[in-house]
């Protein structure tokens, strides 16, 4: 991205903050916009097609659809026959699907006799004029930027405002322990409080606020929110750095709520919640009754039992980094980890293998997404309940979530192409053996995720440490963003070795991951 493309952004930012901030979301206009989000579900799908495809020769889908002979009179006629669901079926059964190595630009896209090799911003929706980019791309491999736009946000803070009503946490006092841009999730999460006019007590941060190495930018628009939203009447908290190793310090202020009457909810990854959880009975703190609301990595039973071990409670969401929120949890559950797909954003469908792909509904998603796969599989099913997502007609549910193509401990996200590098590349040319002799294992130890170096017996003596850090400085040299997933799992003592043979499936393949179950 030029200068010139940052500073057009940065003034886009600079007009639109004040009217998102002055005027808070409404109960009665947060139901109504998402009422009409869902009666105009039909014609945002395929009015968002249409421009962002058909009428766009740079479009990456635009090929798909003229060797697999469609267009877009037959795909409106699917659609107003079939619904968005059964129209996005019928193009997966004339293969137009993109796989995620394909998505992230790592892979060339290979489909119905087109090949081309595409960025993953060749994917971004040219109908969006993003107000921010945080940029998860670095030094190699493809970048990838992650846009945010004040449109999609009031829509999600509309979601978010139904996810507390559901929970009856309205009065609650609120706290988030999400890192700081570049990484989207924390300012997100400050701007959807913000419009619903609703302060924070805290911002807890994973990752350090720091305007050098290269962090200027990113820097400047944490500062910029933050004087706006005390300038325009939200004043929101600073962040405080408080790395996973010092969990304490969150389960400290959460027992100065509780002690106050006040339990408070907090928003963080799965992980740091059990890690909490863990500090406040080790210190014999007092914070039952908090409310956990987690993402970034499966919400497993034993991350729930840890939680509830201290007297809490814990609900997830379901999002994409690309997207944000796109599935929330249900307060009418039937499984820990049970959420409601936002069908005023996005569709779903499963191929008979259990992947999900994913479809952009919503005109102001960042990314044009049809029928991509997100590397995870989940059981999916429609099912009526009486928690407020349920009422305005989100009846399409969630449950057991997990990845099969990339590693999600600590809420980061390696993929598939990455660790069969690491594995068949750069560990057995430092240290020997071959490419079946490494494998990593994404496992639980106590409710907190943990991943298993696991390495043959044959390769022989191997200086531990060294190994550990050699992976851990292959995987953070992809990008700014991968420093920051690197760093929480050297924080975190995520990643362990573990000398054994690769575990190989039936048919005897020793496949780069393996999830214990």
């Amino acid at each position: 991205m030029s200068i010139l493309d940052e500073l057009r952004m940065t003034l886009r930012y600079t007009r639109g903050l004040p009217s998102f901030l002055r005027h808070p979301l409404t109960p009665d206009a947060s139901r109504q916009l998402l009422r009409q989000c869902m009666a105009a579900r039909n014609t945002s799908f395929l009015t968002l097609l249409e421009r962002g495809i058909f009428r766009n020769p740079q479009s990456p889908y635009r090929p798909l659809f003229q060797h697999a002979g469609i267009t877009l009179a037959d795909l409106t006629q699917r659609t107003n026959d079939l619904g968005v669901e059964g129209a996005l079926q019928s193009l997966l059964d004339a293969g137009l699907f993109i796989q995620l190595a394909e998505f992230k630009g790592q892979r060339p896209l290979d489909r119905l006799g087109y090949t081309a090799q595409f960025k993953s911003e060749d994917f971004d929706n040219p109908l969006v004029r993003a107000q921010f980019s945080g940029r998860t791309g670095g030094s190699s491999g493809p970048a990838r930027r992650l846009l945010l736009d004040l449109d999609l946000l009031n829509h999600d803070a509309a979601c978010h405002y139904h996810h507390l009503l559901g929970l009856d946490a309205l009065q609650r006092p609120y706290a988030v322990w999400r890192p700081v841009p570049p990484d989207n999730s924390g300012i997100k999460k400050l701007l959807m409080f913000a419009r619903l006019g609703i302060p924070l007590e805290r911002w807890f941060s994973q990752s350090p606020v720091d305007a050098g190495k290269g962090q200027w930018k990113y820097f400047f628009f944490t500062r910029q929110t933050l004087a706006f939203s005390r300038l325009f009447g939200r004043p929101q908290p600073s962040p405080i750095h408080v790395p996973v190793t010092e969990a304490g310090r969150i389960a400290q202020f959460l027992a100065g709520m509780r002690s106050q009457g006040r339990p408070a909810y907090l928003d963080t990854l799965a992980g740091c919640a059990v890690r909490v959880c863990q500090a406040a009975r080790a210190a014999d703190l007092d914070i039952s009754g908090t409310l956990f609301r987690v993402g970034g990595e499966a919400l497993t039973a034993a991350k729930a039992q840890a939680v509830a071990d201290a007297g809490c409670r814990i609900v997830c969401h379901y999002s994409m980094s690309e997207l944000g929120h796109v599935a929330m949890a249900c307060t009418d559950a039937t499984d820990i980890d049970d959420v409601h797909l936002l069908l005023s954003k996005v569709a779903v469908i499963q191929r008979a293998d259990g992947a999900l792909l994913f479809t952009s509904i919503h005109p102001n998603c960042p990314k044009l997404m049809l029928n991509v796969e997100t590397g995870d599989t989940a059981t999916l099913e429609r099912r009526t309940c009486g928690c407020p997502f349920g009422q305005l007609g989100f009846d399409l549910h969630l449950h057991h979530i997990r990845s099969y193509e990339k590693l999600t401990s600590e809420g980061m996200h390696f993929l598939g192409m990455e660790l069969t590098t690491l594995l068949e590349e750069v560990l057995p040319r430092a240290f020997g053996g071959g490419p079946s002799d490494y494998q990593l294992m994404e496992h639980e130890v106590g409710g907190l995720s943990r991943v298993a170096l696991i390495v043959s017996p044959g390769v022989g003596a191997i200086d531990e440490p060294l190994m550990l850090r050699t992976a851990l400085e292959f995987l953070a040299s992809h990008s700014r963003g991968h420093q920051l997933m690197a760093k929480f799992w050297q924080d975190g003592s995520t990643l362990q070795i573990r000398r054994q043979e690769p575990f190989a499936t039936k048919a005897g393949k020793i496949l780069p991951l393996h999830i214990h179950s």
